[in-house]
């Protein structure tokens, strides 16, 4: 049963709006549905320093879909991982530093990071890990927006795809983003019985 505890911390979120449960993921309505945190984005990640993203049992549905936000409307103002121009493309968007990929698809573990210097964006599916990474500099600092999934804090673009966990931390390097996602594919394979796409 999906739940909004954190693993490591045992503090609780909440799902607001239209959120259903299923075996071993959580779907979004597409309309009023996402997961808040409940805590300030600048208080849980740094500017130049985090690590964002979701378990996507299935792909973002649509362009311009939002898996994890930092807090503001706008692009340029949060951070974020989700889609692109299409939903096959995944995004990692840093606080105006960005790294838009090819047409991969958006199913699997999708992550943003910001770490030394660099926006990553990291895809871990059942053949394999990929990323790609951006030098660019932010433009702003991480905001006071409570941290959410499955939408912005614009209360826009609000993802209806099936989701098994949503994750952040202080940034990871290439090493860790490594290990973690395959360590997240292992132990939600092996509550859920799913397999990761």
């Amino acid at each position: 049963e999906p739940n909004a505890i954190c693993m490591k911390t045992r503090t609780s979120g909440s799902f607001v709006g239209g959120v259903t449960p299923g075996a071993g993921f959580v779907q979004g309505d597409g309309s009023t549905g996402y997961f808040s945190t409940l805590a300030p984005s600048n208080t849980l990640i740094a500017t130049e320093s985090g690590f964002i993203g979701t378990l996507n049992k299935t792909g973002f549905q649509a362009p311009n879909i939002i898996g994890a936000a930092s807090g503001a409307s706008t692009v340029g103002t949060s951070a974020r991982s989700g889609s692109g121009s299409s939903g096959t493309v995944p995004v990692a968007t840093w606080l105006g530093a960005n790294m838009i990929r090819g047409g991969i698809g958006t199913e699997g573990i999708i992550t943003a990071t910001r770490h030394g210097g660099s926006t990553v964006s990291s895809k871990r599916s059942a053949s394999g890990f990929t990323e790609e990474s951006n030098t660019a500099a932010t433009t702003v600092t991480m905001g006071s927006n409570n941290f959410i999934f499955l939408s912005s804090n614009g209360n826009s673009a609000f993802a209806s795809n099936e989701v098994g966990a949503f994750f952040l931390s202080d940034g990871l390097n290439a090493t860790d983003r490594e290990g973690f996602t395959l360590a997240l594919k292992t132990v939600w394979e092996t509550c859920t019985q799913l397999t990761l796409p």
